[in-house]
Formats: C-alpha cells, sequence, structure tokens
C-alpha cells in the first residue's frame, strides 16, 4: 500500500471513532420513507440539528423533527437551544439505536417537511411535546 493510502486510512479511521466518541449520527427519514445519515455534535442543541439537516437536504429546512417509540407515540425535537444530548437522555424510548451490536449507533428521527401527508404516521394523534 501506497504512503496516501496508508496517510488516508488512518485519517479516516480517526474520522470515524472521533465521530463515534463526540457525535451522534441520525437517520433523518422523510414521510416518503427516504432518509439520510445527519451527524451533529453530542454538546450541540436541537436548533443546530435542525440547521444540520436543512443543509444536508438542500437547504429545505424541516417544519418538524421527531422521534417515535415502539407504540407509535411521537416526540417532536424542539427547534431551540436544547442540548441534543439532554433530550436523548430525557426520553430514551423514543431514540433506540435501529441497528444491532457491532454497528455504530444510529438513532431514527423523523422529517417532516408539510409534504406527502398520506403516509401512516399522520394517522395517529399521539403526539407529545417536550416541553410538557
Amino acid at each position: 500500500m501506497s504512503d496516501l493510502n496508508i496517510e488516508y486510512n488512518e485519517h479516516k479511521n480517526k474520522f470515524i471513532n472521533s465521530t463515534v466518541n463526540f457525535q451522534f449520527i441520525f437517520q433523518v427519514t422523510k414521510c416518503c420513507e427516504y432518509s439520510e445519515w445527519v451527524s451533529v455534535y453530542k454538546k450541540q442543541t436541537t436548533s443546530d440539528l435542525y440547521k444540520n439537516i436543512g443543509f444536508q437536504f438542500a437547504g429545505l429546512s424541516p417544519l418538524t423533527l421527531y422521534g417515535k417509540n415502539k407504540d407509535d407515540k411521537k416526540i417532536i425535537l424542539p427547534n431551540d437551544d436544547t442540548i441534543i444530548s439532554d433530550f436523548l437522555l430525557q426520553y430514551p424510548t423514543f431514540f433506540i439505536p435501529i441497528y444491532p451490536i457491532p454497528y455504530q449507533v444510529i438513532y431514527r428521527i423523523y422529517y417532516d417537511d408539510g409534504h406527502n401527508h398520506e403516509h401512516p404516521y399522520h394517522e395517529h394523534n399521539h403526539t407529545l411535546s417536550s416541553k410538557n
């Protein structure tokens, strides 16, 4: 392997390990079932998460982000200065890793952009506000 390949792989591995230690990765799923991974530092705010997702999705900021528990109840992530790690700790049943060990911890959150409201999750009236 060339020196550039070795250096590249070392930096890639360091970056991935750093991501695990200092960032959350969310699989952001739109109502059409399209999804992408978005990362945010653990000490950033939920408002920062909304901004990161807006950047990731070509400048289209979500109207609402939310998590769902096993009973299909929703918890809306506030678009404010709430620290993301604090929010996840406060509502652990809504943010369970999607993939099993040994995969990296990735949480699913849902992205409501106000379109395609024929998706089944719009039929539920189980929304919780994090402010309650």
